[in-house]
């Protein structure tokens, strides 16, 4: 049997200024951010908002702020928030006038908070602005090249450049040496250099200085020139001393589209347009208000060869979300499954199930984001991204959607870091939604339950939503006395739901202990469940554990409706049924008949020492029967994941001849691809280069398509390094230019 893998890990910029060929896009106001700026460019740090007389730059270290390298028991509280805005005022200037000029093939969408007057669909990126008479007689042109920002002044015949005075506010220092014009900023220094001027007519070049009085700075001609003439003086702008570079942003979450696009999503950290100048220092809260601007949710769609970013989604409210999953349907419209603690998250309040965040608890997760309360939402996006065809929220009073492990909650279930951010949302042919998550709430709204309480710490969750997410169809709890987790759902031909996930203790679904299939193995086990799509009757619950600990991450489905799952093992699995076996080692793959009743094969594989070796982020059973499997692992998840994984590395994995990668850092992701019926390793590779850096994935459901190719995002190249993850010629963006993590 021939099979093929593809792979479509684009290491890609989504959401900063410098992307193909170190484009730099200016942002036109579509009414995303509030205040006067027309536009708006990132920059190192932050971002330069253009206003109604001159330049804006809004600076922060939030990026730096959420990062993976905080030692346990330490978090981002323990930061401080730190902005900078320095204005520079064009004095007595008119910026009123302006023309966009060589717009982008990609645009972005905007869903932020409920007031639908203010978001903003199709808002393309351009390369250049001129702004028309900012004093009589004279333009001004704002562009990139390359890491640094130009703009060049036209001056028309008889035009006066002692009218253009530029009045700096808010900087540390200001000083005219050697380079040029340093402007001092908390985070280094913002460079204008030395201008040059000439005759537009024939180049001929003319010489100018900058002259400094105060925090005024102008133009001066030492030597004359002719007003007859037109002339363009030419500065530049660089962020050359700048720590970092373009803003951070993390990988959570990607699935394919129908025609083999890429749709990506992830958290983005940026703030609005600023309204005060200076320095400002605070406690960091995460996103609350009045302290910084936290994360939303982004989602980016990209051709099929990753060439060419389609479309970018912004979606949230004014607090912190994270997407946990994602999944597209035959029409290329797009169902995300995530957490949120904004009470005005994006949706139609008269159409949505639940439009009120309910939960009132607070916490902060382990890589520090920090949520005042967290609802799971649902949202269906139109194939172009420009429509919220739906949207809801789902969860009571507690943390719902959230695993939530954290320095005041210790949470069994939590082994590899990102586990938080685990659940799944899938759709079925009529494009009725399924979500499968985890709760802390007593009180999640309830239909057709098979189990009506809340009864441990934390229970797995189920819900199924019609199509425009304005009815709940199905909604119960599944669980035990202790904690529970809800992390994969698949959904058969009849609408049968297959749930997987994990269990602390031995009293799962009690109630229904006649339906057991296996039986427990210790206090963390493996749970497979399925529920009759008709009755929304429990039918089967399926153990898989050994006296170790045990968990399920995946669940598939074959064309035959049998039932795979894919998951950890720190025990000894016994292998069964299949040629390819393998006992004891750190991941398992096992095959059920679709009743669960029956065992067919069990297998395991990893290194031969038996220890955890990757976090499972995909898992696909194709329509031929090969079965891929995907993870990360090393170093972050050693330093950041339980106990359990202090030994994870992809060291010692096995990988077949003519493997993409054939050897490891021990912090790599591991791509797998086993026959039919684990009769042999068909295929393995590495992915990720072999610098230093911990290439991970921030929890999250990653997908393969039938086809064999994996849709993957990843947080890579962590701590800036510019040759953290294997990226592609011709990508979107083949480094990574940010000064921590970027979503590849």
């Amino acid at each position: 049997m021939k099979f093929f893998i593809r792979y479509i890990w684009l290491f890609f910029l989504a959401f900063q200024a410098v992307a193909q060929s170190n484009t730099i896009w200016i942002e036109p106001n579509a009414g995303q951010w509030s205040g006067q700026a027309h536009q708006r460019i990132k920059i190192p740090k932050g971002h330069l908002y253009i206003d109604n007389d001159g330049f804006f730059y809004s600076l922060s270290n939030v990026a730096d702020l959420y990062n993976h390298d905080h030692e346990e028991g330490e978090s981002a509280e323990d930061d401080l928030f730190k902005e900078h805005h320095i204005k520079a005022t064009f004095l007595q200037s008119d910026f009123s006038d302006y023309e966009l000029v060589q717009q982008s093939k990609h645009y972005r969408n905007y869903y932020l908070g409920q007031d639908r007057s203010q978001w903003a669909s199709k808002v393309f990126d351009y390369e250049k602005v001129i702004y028309h008479a900012i004093y009589p007689g004279i333009d001004l042109e704002l562009y990139g090249l390359s890491s640094s920002l130009k703009y060049n002044l036209f001056l028309q015949p008889g035009a006066d450049p002692t009218s253009v005075q530029i009045q700096y506010e808010g900087q540390s220092n200001l000083n005219l040496g050697e380079n040029g014009l340093e402007i001092r900023t908390l985070f280094g220094s913002i460079v204008e250099k030395h201008p040059i001027a000439f005759y537009a007519d024939n180049q001929e070049k003319i010489a100018v200085e900058f002259k400094l009085k105060g925090n005024v700075l102008k133009f001066v001609f030492p030597e004359g020139y002719d007003n007859s003439r037109p002339i363009v003086i030419d500065p530049e702008l660089e962020f050359s001393t700048f720590t970092g570079a373009t803003m951070d942003n993390w990988g959570n979450t990607a699935c394919p589209g129908s025609d083999g696009t890429l749709f990506a999503g992830g958290i983005s950290f940026g703030g609005g347009y600023p309204v005060t100048t200076g320095a400002i220092q605070t406690a960091w809260a995460g996103g609350l208000p009045g302290n910084g601007p936290g994360v939303d949710v982004v989602i980016s769609k990209f051709s099929s060869d990753g060439t060419q970013l389609l479309y970018s989604t912004y979606l949230g409210g004014s607090k912190n979300e994270i997407p946990h999953s994602m999944i597209t349907n035959t029409n290329n419209e797009l169902f995300v499954y995530g957490s949120t603690c904004s009470a005005n998250f994006p949706m139609d309040t008269t159409t949505a199930f639940q439009s009120t965040i309910v939960s009132s608890v607070s916490a902060e997760t382990i890589n520090g984001i920090k949520f005042s309360a967290s609802d799971a939402f649902v949202v269906r996006l139109s194939a172009d991204g420009t429509t919220l065809m739906g949207s809801t929220l789902f969860g009571g009073s507690d943390f719902d959607a959230i695993n939530l492990h954290s320095a005041s909650v210790s949470n069994p279930l939590v082994i590899n870091y990102g586990d938080e951010y685990r659940g799944e949302v899938m759709i079925d042919d009529q494009n009725n939604i399924y979500i499968t998550g985890t709760t802390r709430s007593n009180d999640i709204p309830l239909q057709n339950a098979i189990k009506n309480t809340l009864s441990g710490n934390s229970d797995a969750f189920v819900a199924k939503f019609s199509p425009d997410l304005s009815n709940l169809l199905f909604a119960t709890y599944l669980g035990g006395d202790l904690e529970d987790a809800g992390n994969s759902i698949q959904v058969s031909s009849t609408g049968d739901m297959y749930v997987g996930g994990g269990t602390n203790g031995q009293t799962f679904m009690s109630g229904f202990a006649s339906l057991y299939q296996g039986t427990p193995g210790s206090d963390r086990d493996g749970y497979l469940a399925k529920i009759n799509g008709t009755t929304f009757q429990i039918e089967a619950i399926r153990w898989l554990g050994t006296a170790s600990y045990d968990q399920i991450y995946f669940v598939q489905l074959d064309l035959s409706e049998n039932v795979y799952v894919y998951g950890q093992s720190n025990g000894s699995i016994q292998s069964f049924g299949c040629a390819y076996a393998n006992n004891g080692r750190g991941q398992f793959i096992a095959k059920f008949s679709n009743d669960l009743t029956t065992p067919l094969w069990t297998t395991t594989f990893g290194s031969p020492d038996g220890i955890i070796n990757i976090s499972p982020t995909a898992f696909l059973v194709s329509d031929c029967g090969l079965i891929y499997v995907s993870g990360w692992g090393g170093q972050l998840n050693q330093e950041h994941g339980s106990s359990i994984v202090d030994l994870c590395t992809t060291n010692n994995l096995e990988v077949s001849p003519g493997a993409y990668q054939t050897t490891t850092s021990g912090s790599n992701f591991y791509i797998a691809v086993f026959a039919p019926d684990m009769s042999n390793l068909s295929y393995a590779t590495f992915i990720g280069g072999f610098s230093s850096s911990y290439n991970h994935v921030d929890g999250g459901t990653s997908r393969f398509d039938k086809d064999g190719n994996i849709y993957h995002a990843v947080c890579a190249a962590c701590g800036g390094i510019p040759d953290g993850f294997t990226s592609t010629p011709g990508a979107y963006s083949e480094t990574n230019n940010s000064s921590n993590c970027n979503m590849a």
